[in-house]
């Protein structure tokens, strides 16, 4: 398949998730954050919007009691082997 054909179908399907995203939000009463790692872009997707997302995680982050924060926390070393290891597998 080529780049522009996946680029149109990738476009498609974001639409659609965004747009089953945006009736979860209004038809159910609820929170919701998208974060899309686009390969399109240099930066990912987010839905609603970055501030939005951004203080829902923090939310949600800071709402778990420490010792669950602690075991989700990693330094950028740590993330960085992490991925290394997934990529080599």
């Amino acid at each position: 398949m080529q780049v522009k054909e996946k680029s149109h179908k990738y476009n498609k399907r974001l639409k659609g998730l965004l747009k089953i995203s945006d009736e979860l939000k209004t038809l159910c009463d609820v929170e919701v954050a998208t974060v899309i790692d686009d390969p399109y872009r240099n930066e990912p997707y987010t839905f609603p919007n970055n501030d939005v997302v951004r203080n829902t995680f923090i939310k949600y982050f800071k709402e778990l009691p420490a010792l669950e924060r602690s075991k989700i926390m990693v330094t950028t070393e740590e993330f960085t082997m992490q991925r290394i290891k997934k990529l080599e597998e």
